[in-house]
């Protein structure tokens, strides 16, 4: 059986996987380089032909991250808007879709991570689309002469494609789920409360990512200058324009401090630390995204949110320099002092500080935003369901517990993908567990429904997925009354 399938820009011919039919490396919108570059992006020239779709297409300009969590190769060349697609049938099936943005932090990642690979979801009847976009500089800095936000565009670009082209895929462009994770679950919500993606989806995915969206345009435009500044020119397009991605990748290495190096994991949450993410312009990003969902925004889209239980815990624990007195110092200029950082360390179930304050940092910057954004959903009545993801990895004698990305080769049913045995998840991860939250994924794509109640004002129930799994009343009640509405 041959995979073809005709797309508004042209034919393109996949392959068969696990009997799937697999697209790789579609372009969605033109290189954004040479004249297109810092531009928004623009439509792709036609091809005539077959254009084969067999490998995975370029990432987006980023350091090589060497050894990571996800395995996520770099792959160098100009037409990164690119998408995959996985899809069980090519004919009218009109089957539901999920749209996935990958993580990364904004300034790395990509579509092509095998714990990305589509086709369980395909074997379940849902068609997957994975996208690249802009990252870092390329995507996110705010300087003169360029649109903002340019990686926004490139994700509400590439869902218009879905709408243009999805049903030559079998898919159902009324039917379309955007999801991510970290990043890309940032993303997410950031789409969610944006008036340019009116129409483009009915529901949202949101794992591990509830707090990236928080930075104030002057911190993004500020740090242009600082870029400019190293570079010895001024922060305009025209200047910036004259250096490579890669050299601009180096000038912001070197004025930016890394959010995750040990001195910056010891000392208060800044939302202005100089990272890269998308940012208020009152353009492409009208408002701050979470008060657009406090206010109302999205709320008829069903919304399924959550994230892992010990999300940074061991980043923090395995930094140098973090010690009993440090930790200490730092519980403390959170107000966790005195009787009530006793209350924190019996709620924890911990009596080491240094461990305590990685819990801490997890709560602080995923479990608190991610408790008032189910919340403000129940204020709303707007369907909403809530998890957390508890199953501890066995890696380190079990020191990273429930970790940051842990939980996406069991959504995706991907336990047997590149470096998920002898990785972060090691070989005896309960298949069982995969099967349960793969199958509540299905279903919430499906339906908008995630197969347990709704969390609401009168009951706040949340799915705590485990060996076994359990539906939790109030999971978050202790630690919002801990944390005093510090979002």
């Amino acid at each position: 059986m041959e995979s073809i399938a005709k797309t508004q820009s042209g034919t393109v011919r996949g392959r068969i996987v696990e009997d799937a039919h697999v697209f790789l490396g579609i372009p969605f919108a033109a290189p954004p380089v040479g004249p297109n570059r810092f531009e928004p992006p623009l439509p792709v020239e036609p091809w005539s032909g077959t254009r084969e779709a067999l490998d995975y297409g370029p990432t987006a300009p980023q350091r090589d991250p060497g050894i990571t969590i996800i395995p996520e190769p770099v792959e160098r060349g100009d037409d990164f808007l690119n998408l995959n697609v996985f899809t069980p049938n090519l004919g009218d099936a009109r089957l539901p879709v999920l749209v996935w943005i990958h993580g990364g932090g904004f300034v790395s990642g990509c579509n092509r991570s095998p714990w990305y690979r589509g086709t369980r979801f395909a074997r379940d009847g849902v068609v997957v689309v994975s996208v690249g976009y802009r990252l870092g500089v390329e995507g996110f800095l705010d300087f003169e002469g360029a649109p903002p936000n340019r990686a926004v565009l490139d994700w509400v670009c590439a869902l218009q494609w879905v709408q243009e082209n999805i049903a030559a895929f079998g898919g159902d462009p009324d039917r379309v789920t955007i999801g991510g994770q970290s990043a890309g679950s940032a993303a997410c919500l950031a789409l969610l409360a944006n008036p340019r993606s009116a129409g483009l989806f009915r529901r949202v995915i949101a794992m591990s990512g509830t707090s990236d969206t928080r930075m104030p345009r002057e911190a993004s435009t500020e740090l242009g200058e600082k870029i400019a500044v190293h570079l010895g020119v001024r922060p305009t397009r025209d200047d910036l324009a004259a250096f490579t991605p890669d050299e601009l990748i180096e000038a912001h290495a070197a004025v930016a401090a890394n959010p995750f190096a040990a001195e910056s994991l010891t000392t208060a949450f800044d939302p202005r630390m100089p990272a890269l993410k998308p940012y208020v312009d009152g353009d492409v990003i009208p408002e701050h995204p979470f008060r657009a969902i406090a206010s109302g925004a999205g709320k008829d889209h069903a919304l399924l949110a959550g994230s892992t239980a010990q999300e940074l815990n061991g980043v923090v624990r395995f930094r140098q320099g973090l010690d009993a007195e440090t930790a200490t110092k730092s519980l403390a200029t959170m107000g966790f002092r005195g009787e009530k950082l006793d209350r924190y360390l019996a709620h924890v179930g911990v009596t080491d500080v240094v461990a305590a304050y990685a819990q801490a940092t997890t709560d602080r910057a995923f479990r608190l935003p991610l408790a008032q954004l189910l919340e403000d959903r129940a204020q709303l009545h707007a369907p909403t369901f809530g998890y957390q993801f508890r199953w501890p990895s066995p890696v380190g004698d079990g020191a990273v517990g429930a970790a940051h990305c842990l939980d996406i080769p069991f959504a995706f049913d991907n336990l047997d993908a590149e470096r998920v045995t002898d990785g972060l998840i090691g070989p005896n991860a309960p298949q069982t567990l995969a099967d349960e939250m793969h199958r509540a994924w299905v279903r919430f794509i499906t339906d908008g429904d995630s197969g347990w109640p709704a969390y609401e004002a009168d009951r706040r129930a949340v799915m705590e997925f485990d060996a076994p799994s359990a539906l939790v009343d109030e999971s978050f009640a202790t630690l919002r009354e801990l944390f005093a509405g510090g979002r």
